[in-house]
């Protein structure tokens, strides 16, 4: 070969060459433009599945079928908290310990939080199932209807409408902006529907239907339902020791968690008309708490919110007369450490379980042990939320 054939060659591979970097470079992204690239799942509201599964041998791990994510669940406690834009929707959680894999059904809609209650695992069916299921949706109040009954209130969240049914004597309905309760339906539908709209969060429990009925309203919230990689759980207050810490008795399952307090956890407390700033001092044995706060991998849980439930009532105890003829519906209850009885009514949204009957009636109650949660109205009775006297019930838990 020539020189001349050489240096043109030379010069042809070197054109092509030349022309594939600039391809190349303009191919490749600078970290600025990176920076811009949206991320997968970018925009998208964050979900959260979180709970607890009942504590036993050997360590429990929590996935999601057909997602490349699990947690595993805090060896003493049960905690667990999964968070993520792709939870979203139907889904499938996969719970192993040890050799045992069992699965649970799970629907958590975009942005909500989703909280399963004590999962007890059934090894030989290959299923595991939560003692109960709150869900917390956030969005604008579109709607109240206080001519239905029950009454409903209609959530717009980013992935659609969330209707949920409500009683304004045994759910929690709160204006955070101000402070304080709203008591009636016709209230709360006085903040539907306007422009610009009325935010909301609401938590309710899912009953075996798949409906959800509300427990918590509260408008003008200062955060979303996915917007905390926190733990939430509600128990009794069985010993304080101020100002560092307290032990809670979680419901439903019993178990001891101890909680840290410093001085940037909120305390409050959640009386009739409104909610005040509270203290360690107030966390009297018994009271009932909400808490909220991240959790350690010894246990404990760093407390960034403590609500004293003033207003919350949860008690073993024993069913004495039953009058299903009056309106509302109502019978005695005396509380396990009480030698007085009080009463209890119940609402269009109570939620009543005897033995393996979850859509039981006033009908189907008996004399005898159940497990009561509702509201305290001015009056000292009870407004229910949830009746239950299924096997084993009225044998443990506290009363407040």
């Amino acid at each position: 070969m020539s020189l001349l054939e050489i240096n043109s060659t030379r010069r042809w591979r070197g054109a092509i060459f030349g022309s594939a970097v600039a391809a190349l470079a303009a191919l490749t992204l600078t970290p600025a433009a990176l920076a811009k690239k949206p991320a997968k799942n970018q925009g998208k509201a964050t979900t959260v599945i979180a709970g607890s599964v009942t504590p036993g041998k050997g360590a429990v791990v929590i996935g999601v079928k057909g997602l490349a994510r699990h947690v595993v669940a805090n060896h003493k406690t049960g905690f667990f908290v999964l968070r993520g834009a792709a939870l979203a929707g139907p889904r499938t959680l996969l719970i192993r310990q040890g050799k045992n894999r069992c699965e649970i059904a799970v629907n958590a809609p975009a942005g909500s939080r989703l909280t399963l209650h004590q999962i007890a695992l059934d090894p030989t069916a290959g299923t595991a199932s939560a003692e109960q299921e709150d869900l917390t949706v956030s969005g604008a109040l579109a709607a109240v209807d206080c001519g239905a009954t029950p009454n409903t209130l209609t959530v717009a969240t980013s992935s659609g409408d969330e209707t949920m049914s409500f009683d304004p004597s045994a759910t929690i309905i709160q204006n955070d902006a101000t402070g304080n309760r709203i008591v009636t339906c016709a209230d709360l539908a006085s903040y539907a529907g306007q422009s610009p709209a009325t935010p909301v969060t609401a938590q309710a429990i899912v009953n075996s239907s798949g409906a959800l009925a509300a427990t918590e309203v509260d408008l003008y919230p200062a955060e979303s339902a996915g917007g905390s990689d926190n733990l939430e759980f509600k128990g009794a207050v069985a010993s304080s020791d101020c100002p560092t810490s307290f032990v809670v008795t979680r419901y439903p399952d019993n178990v001891s968690v101890t909680v840290d307090l410093s001085a940037n956890t909120q305390i409050s407390i959640e009386n009739q008309d409104n909610e005040t700033p509270g203290s360690c001092a107030d966390l009297a044995d018994g009271a009932g708490v909400e808490v909220e706060g991240a959790a350690n991998p010894n246990g404990t849980v760093n407390a960034d919110s403590v609500t004293i439930q003033a207003l919350q009532f949860e008690s073993s105890g024993t069913i004495g007369a039953i009058n299903c003829g009056a309106s509302p519906q109502s019978f005695a209850f005396t509380p396990g450490n009480a030698n007085t009885a009080l009463t209890v009514t119940l609402g269009p949204t109570t939620q009543i379980s005897v033995n393996d009957n979850d859509n039981a009636t006033c009908a189907d109650l008996s004399a005898g042990a159940a497990d009561v949660e509702g509201v305290v109205q001015p009056d000292g009775s009870v407004a229910a939320t949830s009746v239950d006297q299924s096997s084993g019930s009225g044998d443990g838990g506290g009363d407040n």
